[in-house]
């Protein structure tokens, strides 16, 4: 029986799909081998400057002190009617002082921890809010708040 299909060699049909093959697999090879060698960086764009960021009091002293003492005396009085708790009345004492020291200075207290504080050199809002930190995260404390009421009045007060 004759057979009118004729085999023809492997490789005979596919030399230019071997030459390609090879090309996309060496080409970019030798091309960062030469890179490397002539030490090719690419040019970066030059950093700007980080911007001048200038400290403005956009407040009135007299009238912020005033505002946040006024804060206290209603912290104060909602603890006294039995509104809040010990506890509650330390963290909004601390929420308060925390939150003037932020606009009076620039610098957000409010949302520092304790030691970040400490290393900002404010000794009494540091020890004020180091005082908080028992009453404010116990479940019960034997903390004398009019001491605590104290304090906070002292530190806005004596803020500068």
């Amino acid at each position: 029986m004759q057979t009118s299909v004729k085999l023809q060699d492997m490789m005979s049909y596919s030399l230019i799909l071997t030459i390609i093959a090879i090309a996309v697999i060496v080409l970019p090879i030798i091309i960062f081998i030469i890179l490397k060698l002539i030490k090719f960086k690419p040019k970066n764009k030059p950093a700007k400057p980080a911007p001048v960021v200038k400290v403005q009091k956009t407040y009135d002293p007299v009238s912020l002190k005033s505002l946040y003492l006024n804060k206290i005396r209603e912290i104060e009085v909602r603890y006294n009617e039995g509104k809040i708790d010990n506890r509650g009345a330390h963290q909004e004492l601390s929420k308060a002082v925390r939150d003037y020291c932020s606009e009076a200075s620039q610098i957000p207290t409010d949302k520092l921890t304790l030691q970040e504080i400490g290393r900002l050199n404010l000794p009494t809002l540091y020890s004020l809010i180091k005082e908080f930190y028992e009453p404010e995260f116990a479940y019960e404390s034997a903390k004398d708040m009019n001491t605590s009421f104290n304090g906070a009045r002292e530190v806005i007060t004596l803020w500068n």
